[in-house]
């Protein structure tokens, strides 16, 4: 996945789905008819995409790996989240969204993938 095809991406299940995948560390997402689940099969897939308390866990994730982050309400009601990865190669992985939490889940694709200043 591209930066820009991140960028392009809506809140919602796919979105959700690829957070579950490169971030968290999931394994399979089961699609169900328009419900996703994660493995094992009885667990739902978080909606990280819009959801403040499951994309928390996102930024939880990058914390312990001693990211530093910084999430800003900017002027017109957009969000920014950026990632800092002081430890290591300095890399700042960082995306705008209409809510926080999409905001989040871009920037974690990003440093996931290790596309710093995208």
């Amino acid at each position: 996945m591209t930066p820009e095809e991140i960028q392009a991406m809506n809140p919602g299940r796919e979105l959700d789905a690829e957070v579950a995948l490169a971030v968290m560390g999931f394994k399979e997402i089961t699609i169900v008819g328009k419900h996703y689940f994660t493995d094992p099969i009885d667990t739902s897939l978080k909606m990280y995409s819009s959801d403040l308390n499951a994309a928390w866990e996102v930024v939880e994730r990058f914390k312990n790996e001693g990211y530093l982050f910084s999430l800003k309400n900017l002027v017109g009601g957009k969000y920014e989240f950026t990632l800092t990865d002081w430890g290591r190669k300095c890399d700042v992985f960082s995306r705008q969204g209409e809510t926080a939490p999409e905001a989040i889940c871009k920037a974690a694709l990003l440093a996931v993938l290790g596309e710093a200043g995208a």
